[in-house]
């Protein structure tokens, strides 16, 4: 089972759209840029091919500046690019030599507790789930987060899924419902 949150990248783009450097690079340095970000090979026709697709795919034929759609182009560039890209290629790979299911799942849940909360919030607003975010619900981490109890708003969230998790592990099938009623 491999999973992605909703706004897996979206911390780098909220970052990113407040750097007129890197905007600057995207728009000018993509083809020098994108093969080092997302890993795949520099300085030849191919990849110059990659790039200038990557570059039109999600930012358009304009420049890329501090608007919503780059924001938006920046996020996923990053989540498809970094995380969506490797969980597809273990997917394929698993499920041809697989005889079960492999399964996806996308963890939408937004709680009081993130890995990026947004900037002058302090820390109290989050964007939503965010890359790792999940594991907040699965794993107590003393050192970043308090500990969830039955008496917090997060304890549905940790009991589904302590319960989707143990259920894979022991029979290797999940419940599948949607959480908050979104998909992404």
């Amino acid at each position: 089972m491999l999973g992605i949150t909703e706004f897996e990248f979206g911390f780098v783009a909220y970052n990113a759209i407040r750097k007129q450097e890197f905007l600057d690079r995207f728009s000018n340095e993509y083809k020098r840029v994108f093969p080092i970000i997302f890993k795949y090979e520099r300085n030849t026709s191919r990849s110059n091919e990659i790039s200038t697709s990557l570059k039109q795919f999600y930012f358009g034929d304009g420049v890329v500046e501090n608007t919503t759609h780059t924001k938006d182009g920046i996020e996923h560039i990053y989540a498809d690019g970094i995380t969506g890209f490797a969980l597809n290629r273990a997917t394929k790979l698993i499920s041809d030599k697989n005889t079960e299911n492999t399964y996806y799942y996308c963890f939408t849940y937004k709680g009081r507790y993130s890995f990026f909360y947004l900037p002058d919030t302090n820390r109290t607003q989050t964007m939503g789930a965010v890359h790792h975010d999940d594991l907040i619900y699965l794993f107590y981490m003393s050192t970043l987060f308090p500990y969830i109890t039955k008496n917090d708003p997060e304890w549905a969230i940790v009991n589904r899924s302590v319960r989707m998790w143990g259920n894979f592990v022991i029979t290797g099938f999940v419940e599948c419902r949607l959480i908050n009623n979104r998909n992404c």
